[in-house]
């Protein structure tokens, strides 16, 4: 008697589950397209509020890439005054006014590590052709690190960043 009662139990749980099955119908898939990404999301990016290209380097490795790849004559390279703080360059910066400048010098400084140390910074920032890869001899230089030769120009900025919206893309840069 015990093993009928058993087997009319699963039974049931058989129709059961059954019922669910059918039931349930297959959910379509639903397709979604993704967008190219442009080349320079493998960097720390923005856009000045003169529509100008700010980029940074993530790590030592990109810091060098950004360097020889992609940094051009007409280029301004901005660096912290700290060290790890990333590479960055303002794409045909040279007649960059001050303020994506100094919008430039808040990238770098805000990336930078000190977050944990300072409330402002002092950036500074080159021409292409002040920086070079081959140090004086006796020194040595690391990945990622650049030797400059000539003046600096230097800025003084407060560590701060804002994200936002920009054409569908997430952009991290000064609140300008």
């Amino acid at each position: 008697k015990k093993m009928d009662n058993k087997i009319g139990g699963a039974r049931k749980a058989m129709e059961k589950v059954k019922n669910k099955k059918e039931s349930q119908k297959p959910k379509k898939e639903e397709i979604r397209v993704l967008r190219k990404r442009e080349w320079y999301e493998k960097f720390h990016w923005c856009f000045s509020s003169d529509r100008l290209l700010i980029l940074g380097g993530r790590d030592r490795k990109s810091n060098e890439m950004l360097v020889k790849r992609y940094m051009e004559a007409t280029d301004l390279y901005v660096h912290a005054d700290i060290q790890g703080a990333p590479s960055v360059i303002i794409k045909n910066g040279e007649k960059a006014p001050e303020k994506t400048i100094e919008e430039a010098a808040m990238v770098a400084a805000a990336y930078s590590r000190a977050w944990n140390h300072f409330g402002s910074l002092d950036c500074y920032w080159v021409h292409p052709d002040q920086m070079t890869k081959s140090p004086p001899s006796g020194e040595y230089l690391t990945t990622g690190a650049f030797f400059i030769s000539g003046s600096k120009h230097f800025v003084k900025v407060p560590l701060e960043i804002s994200i936002g919206l920009y054409e569908d893309k997430i952009m991290a840069g000064p609140h300008s």
